[in-house]
């Protein structure tokens, strides 16, 4: 079985305008991974103005998740598989962007209130290594301007 394989056979040739629609939708989708990220600095900061420690912001992050896992349990899983099989199910649009909706939800949710910070530990802080080498380019860089 190949979970990944897409059949798309076709009859038409690909035409400029096809390549103009895909570059439209290649930006639509580059707008959208803005805007989630954005909204993940703003749950940061809001996590961070809560005033609890460190250690208590992912439990309450992990609560707010409840409303979210209540809706699709699907958002709790990296949803490749899940993702197939409502593909393969014939799940309506509305319910795939409802899955789409729901899954920005509860990462925005996730990173916002430090899941990531806890497990960036175990994979030997490559995530923050990245982030504090990011920043240190970024500072030399506009020194130098």
């Amino acid at each position: 079985m190949q979970p990944y394989l897409i059949d798309a056979a076709s009859n038409l040739a690909v035409e400029t305008h096809h390549y103009l629609i895909y570059a439209g939708l290649g930006a639509i989708c580059a707008l959208l991974g803005i805007v989630l990220m954005r909204a993940v600095a703003v749950a940061e900061r809001a996590s961070r103005r809560t005033g609890l420690p460190d250690w208590a912001r992912p439990a309450l992050g992990g609560a707010l998740l409840i409303p979210i896992a209540m809706v699709s349990p699907q958002v709790l899983s990296a949803g490749h598989g899940a993702l197939h099989a409502d593909l393969a199910l014939g799940a309506s649009v509305g319910f795939i962007v409802l899955v789409l909706v729901a899954k920005s939800a509860a990462s925005i949710v996730s990173l916002g209130f430090g899941f990531m910070r806890r497990s960036s530990a175990s994979w030997g802080g490559t995530v923050s290594t990245l982030t504090a080498s990011e920043t240190a380019s970024r500072r030399f860089t506009n020194s130098r301007i």
